[in-house]
């Protein structure tokens, strides 16, 4: 059986350069949030400021091409690791009750895939390898979906806050899967290559596992991690004053935990949900506006 190793840091701030924030010109008089940009950079999907509307941004020819609508929809969708696909989670509403059902795009809003509804399906995530959708339409219940990529199921979740493993090849001791498991889970994502996952937990921040040695790197801060390559996560910091938000920046940090660097520091504009594609980051201000900046 493979050790596990739990590292926490220490915050030590380095200085990473960067070119002036540039707003894009998206929709005049629209509000977005949570940019997320595909895998090889070419386009960036944006959820409305209600969550009811999705969008798809072609980074390459400067123009909106898709715009979905739905209940929700806005909220945990994502890109599948080839491009051609983005996954999220619709919720129907009747006179009684709610459901859902889970929906599959292409980056043009065509529907490719979309379940029958569910009572109390879980958000959509993808597998390690970017090519299987898995999500559980009630809580005794798991399904994954193959769209032509081929790929394996392998991968996590989470539901109802609680992060959910299905990784058969992790053969560290329980106490590296109990670590995972504990906290309130609020998202994650895989690096590129698939041999690291960040997650962001409730109250104690970002923990980043190394799924091939089995070392668990302990930010001990950041919300909604990103992945801008291999050995760099990005993430956002917020600050209120218990009503309003009052600060936001964005950190880079190794997935080590080393060269933390805050890069919206000389920035006027608060800055939110960053997404990444190499050194090319995309995030938000509190007016829904969508910036685009690229590190030195």
């Amino acid at each position: 059986m493979k050790k596990s190793l739990y590292i926490l840091f220490l915050i030590l701030t380095v200085t990473v350069s960067a070119q002036d924030a540039v707003r894009l010109n998206l929709k005049e008089g629209e509000q977005f949030l949570i940019p997320k940009v595909s895998a090889d950079g070419r386009y960036l999907a944006l959820s409305s400021a209600d969550y009811n509307r999705l969008f798809v941004y072609d980074i390459i020819s400067d123009a909106l091409i898709a715009e979905v609508t739905g209940a929700g929809i806005g909220w945990g969708f994502s890109w599948s690791g080839s491009a051609n696909f983005i996954a999220m989670r619709e919720n129907i509403f009747s006179e009684n009750d709610r459901t859902s059902r889970i929906k599959v795009i292409n980056p043009f809003g065509q529907v490719i895939s979309e379940s029958r509804q569910y009572p109390d399906a879980s958000l959509p995530f993808w597998s390690a390898d970017g090519r299987v959708l898995n999500y559980k339409p009630s809580k005794l219940e798991a399904k994954s979906v193959a769209l032509g990529e081929g790929g394996r199921d392998a991968g996590f979740l989470i539901d109802e806050d609680l992060l959910i493993v299905n990784y058969p090849e992790l053969t560290f001791p329980p106490s590296f899967i109990e670590t995972m498991v504990s906290g309130r889970a609020l998202s994650f994502t895989y690096s590129p290559d698939g041999t690291k996952i960040a997650v962001e937990y409730l109250g104690t921040g970002i923990r980043v596992y190394d799924l091939k040695y089995g070392i668990i790197y302990d930010f001990g801060e950041g919300e909604a991690p990103v992945w801008m390559d291999t050995e760099h996560v990005a993430y956002m910091l917020v600050e209120d004053d218990g009503y309003e938000i009052t600060a936001g920046e964005l950190v880079t940090r190794k997935y080590n935990g080393g060269d933390r660097s805050v890069i919206t520091g000389s920035f006027d504009i608060p800055a939110f949900y960053p997404s990444a594609a190499g050194k090319t980051i995309y995030f938000t201000d509190l007016q829904g506006h969508i910036y685009k900046m690229i590190l030195n």
